[in-house]
C-alpha cells in the first residue's frame, strides 16, 4: 500500500507539536484521508472484544504520539512518517486484540465444548488455541479424558461412553462437566499467564 500524498504545512506541524490544540485539530483534520487509508487497510473484525470505538480510540492514541514524539521534519516528511508508524502500530494493536480475544474465546464454556465437537481426531492445529486445548487436556483425570475423548474425538453418545467405562450415564456427564471446568481454569490461566508477559515485556 502506498501512502496517500497529503500536504502539511510545516508551520501547522510546528504549532500542533508545540500543543497548540487549535493546531493539531488542524493536523487532525488535515491528515484524516490518510488515516482512513491506513485504517481501511487493516484486517480488522469487530466482535465483542474488539470494536469501532476501540479502534478509532487506539488510532488517536498513536496519531497523538506520532506528533509529540517523532523527530523533527517537514510536513511532508511527516506524513510519511505518520503513515509507516500508524500502520505499522496498529498492526501490533490489532494482533494482540485478536491473541486476547482468542484466549477469552476459549475460555467461554459454550465455545470451548463447540471446538471440542469439531474436533475427530487428538490432533490439534498448529497455533496458540490448539496448544492450548492440548495443553488443557493433559491436566484432565484419565476418566475425565477419555470421557471427552469418547465424546468429542470418537463422536460416541453419552450412553455409549458410560458402557465403555463401566459407569452411569450421570457418571459420563459429570465428569464431562468437571473436565470442562478444569479446562476452562487452564485456558484462564493461560489467558492470565500471557497477558503478565505482554504487561512485563
Amino acid at each position: 500500500m502506498q501512502a496517500r500524498t497529503i500536504h502539511v504545512p510545516d508551520e501547522l506541524l510546528s504549532r500542533a507539536r508545540a500543543g497548540d490544540a487549535a493546531a493539531l485539530a488542524d493536523l487532525w483534520d488535515t491528515c484524516t484521508p490518510l488515516v482512513r487509508q491506513i485504517i481501511h487497510a487493516q484486517p480488522f473484525e469487530p466482535g465483542p472484544a474488539l470494536d469501532a470505538d476501540d479502534l478509532a480510540q487506539e488510532t488517536a492514541r498513536i496519531f497523538l504520539e506520532a506528533v509529540r514524539h517523532a523527530p523533527p521534519m517537514t510536513g511532508t516528511a511527516f506524513t510519511t512518517y505518520l503513515f509507516h508508524h500508524l500502520s505499522n502500530q496498529l498492526r501490533s494493536f490489532l494482533r494482540a486484540e485478536r491473541r486476547r480475544r482468542s484466549r477469552q474465546i476459549l475460555a467461554d464454556e459454550p465455545t470451548l465444548e463447540r471446538t471440542l465437537q469439531r474436533r475427530q481426531s487428538n490432533r490439534f492445529p498448529d497455533g496458540p488455541p490448539g496448544r492450548q486445548i492440548a495443553r488443557a487436556l493433559e491436566r484432565l483425570s484419565p476418566r475425565q479424558r477419555a470421557v471427552i475423548a469418547g465424546l468429542y474425538f470418537r463422536n460416541l453418545r453419552t450412553r455409549e461412553v458410560a458402557s465403555e467405562l463401566g459407569l452411569s450415564r450421570q457418571e459420563v456427564n459429570a465428569l464431562r462437566r468437571r473436565a470442562l471446568a478444569t479446562m476452562r481454569a487452564v485456558l484462564r490461566a493461560d489467558d492470565q499467564s500471557a497477558e503478565g508477559s505482554e504487561a512485563s515485556s
